[in-house]
Formats: C-alpha cells, sequence, structure tokens
C-alpha cells in the first residue's frame, strides 16, 4: 500500500522563491566541459568502475550554449534528450542545483546494482521500515524475504521501504551506503551531485542538476537490470512472509486521470516522480518511438504535477519538430 504526500503548497511556494531569487530562464546554461572530465576519477571503493569514454559513449557535451527559451516551460529546470545520439531537444538550467526528491531512487539504484546481484534474497530489517515517514512506501514487513529484483522495482515506483532495505543489504547501513553512492555517482562524472540519504529526504547536502540525471540515465539505459525494475509493465512483486507467498502491488507509473499524455507514436518506457517541501514537483522519464530510438526526460521543481505534466507535453512536441 502506497501512502501519498501532500506538498502542493511547500512546493509551489519553494518554487516562487527559488524564481524570484535569480533562477529564470535568463540564466545561462553551462552543460559541461574539459574541466569536467578531468574531474572524474577512476576506481571506486572496491569497484573497478572504468571512467567514461565520454565521446565513445555518445556523452553530449556542450561548451558555452545558450539556454533553450520556451515560456511554456516554467519548471526551474528542464532536459529532453536522445539517449541514442547527441541530439539535445531542449534543456534549461541544466546546471541548477536543486533538491531531487525521490529522483534519489536513480542514483540509489546505480549503486545497489555495483553491489548485489538482482537474485540475492534481501530478509527485511527493522530498520529498513524506519525513518520513512512522509514517503511513499511498498508496504514490506520486518522479516520479509524479497529478491534485489524486486526491491529495485519497489523502490522505483516509490517504495522508501524499499530503497532502505536495498541499502541496509548492500552496505550494512544507509551511512555506508551514502558514501559508497555519492563516490560512484562522481565517477559517473556527476560532479554537483550530492547524497545525505537514500530516500530523497530534503537536506541541504542534498541535491542534483538535470544535466547529472542525464549523465546517470545515459549508463542506466544500458543495464537490462535497471531497465527491467525500471519497467511501466511492472505491476506487482512478490515477497515471502511467513513462509507463504505474499504479492505486493505496485502503484501505476501515473494516476488512470490526470497524468502525461504521451503522442501517438510514442511508448512510455518508464518513468518516476517525486516531490518535496523543497523540490517541488520532479520526474524522470524514458520513452522511446516505433524505431527503436530511446529519449530521456527530466524536469525538476515544477510548481504543481499537473504543471509538471503539461510542461511534459510541451516537451514532446519539441521532440516531434
Amino acid at each position: 500500500m502506497n501512502h501519498k504526500k501532500n506538498y502542493r503548497l511547500p512546493a509551489l511556494l519553494v518554487c516562487l522563491v527559488l524564481l524570484l531569487s535569480g533562477c529564470s530562464i535568463k540564466d545561462p546554461l553551462f552543460l559541461a566541459n574539459e574541466s569536467r572530465k578531468d574531474q572524474i576519477s577512476g576506481p571506486v571503493s572496491e569497484q573497478n568502475e572504468a571512467v567514461y569514454d565520454w565521446q565513445g559513449q555518445g556523452i553530449l557535451l556542450i561548451t558555452d550554449a545558450e539556454e533553450t527559451s520556451n515560456e511554456a516551460v516554467n519548471a526551474i529546470a528542464a532536459l529532453l534528450y536522445s539517449l541514442d545520439s547527441d541530439k539535445a531537444y531542449f534543456a534549461k538550467s541544466a546546471d541548477r542545483k536543486l533538491r531531487p526528491a525521490e529522483l534519489t531512487y536513480l542514483f540509489t539504484a546505480y549503486t545497489a546494482l555495483q553491489y548485489i546481484r538482482p537474485d540475492t534474497v534481501v530478509t527485511v530489517q527493522k530498520e529498513a521500515l524506519e525513518n520513512v515517514n512522509g514517503f511513499d512506501v511498498i508496504g514490506l514487513h520486518e522479516g520479509d524475504q524479497v529478491t534485489a529484483e524486486d526491491l529495485l522495482c519497489g523502490m522505483l515506483r516509490g517504495g522508501a521501504d524499499a530503497a532502505r532495505a536495498l541499502a541496509l543489504a548492500c552496505a550494512g547501513s544507509e551511512e555506508e551506503f551514502v558514501s559508497r553512492m555519492n563516490a560512484h555517482t562522481k565517477a559517473c562524472g556527476c560532479m554537483d551531485t550530492s547524497f545525505a540519504n537514500v530516500i530523497g529526504r530534503d537536506d541541504s547536502d542534498q541535491y542534483t542538476t538535470v544535466y547529472d540525471v542525464y549523465l546517470l540515465m545515459h549508463r542506466l539505459a544500458r543495464d537490462t537490470r535497471f531497465m527491467k525494475a525500471f519497467s511501466a509493465d511492472n505491476e506487482e512483486i512478490t515477497v515471502q512472509r511467513a513462509g507463504l507467498d505474499t504479492p505486493i502491488h505496485l502503484a501505476p507509473v501515473q494516476d488512470a486521470e490526470g497524468g502525461i499524455d504521451v503522442p501517438a507514436g510514442l511508448n512510455m518506457v518508464g518513468l518516476l516522480e517525486g516531490s518535496s517541501s523543497q523540490a517541488g514537483y520532479c520526474m524522470s522519464m524514458i520513452t522511446e518511438d516505433g524505431a527503436g530510438k530511446r529519449s530521456l526526460m527530466v524536469i525538476l521543481c515544477a510548481w504543481s504535477p499537473s504543471g509538471m505534466h503539461d510542461q511534459a507535453e510541451e516537451l514532446f512536441k519539441l521532440e516531434e519538430n
């Protein structure tokens, strides 16, 4: 069962404050330059994580770029990129540091996949169920036995209990997992991202940018383990509870009413949304066209869920053109 948050008024207020404080569509866009490449580290903890070959991997690097202007997109930051070419359809305030809310789960997933196999069976600890007040959960119980793959599925549908269960299984404590997550994040080239927790709770040390989300998703979109868990088609997971197989139904990626109207010819591969009093409303979505070409859309700090969905539909028009 999912417990929904209601941050509508606080989110509106924080977005207004950010806009008035100078983050406007007139801000210069700076995506990446040679200094960012120079800062990428090599091995991380026990993992021999290679430095990314930026050009070889098709990573989009833009220097001295002009910001895209579209008055219909009034979120603080937004981005629409092709994941299969070097084409950027839209970018606004791409290096603006903002609270990620539940988009944190993307980074939690990436880090977990460095340490645990999807078929590993995890026993849910009591600690995993603590400190999740105000967040959606999937309804895990202490002692549940569930595969890491199913925990990934549950987390990517907004399950804070699943995120904490994964972190504890991988690192023994959330603090140690966060330390590893920050190291792996930097190794991906995400130089404007920092985490203090694995669930997206607002904190002065919890921030990211739409460009850093792009860098991470460029990797994750090529990881079949992640894409299987991220799929919009997932409807339920199964846990072993008191010796019995117990299904847990996952919340749909979007409500039947008021969701994103995806244009004909595009398929929504996966969607993660989040919100908090400081983050406003945010989302990360992968779509695929009939030819198998995929695009990534990221929006941070929108004013409302409906407004965020409207802006997503405006961004689709840019891709069509």
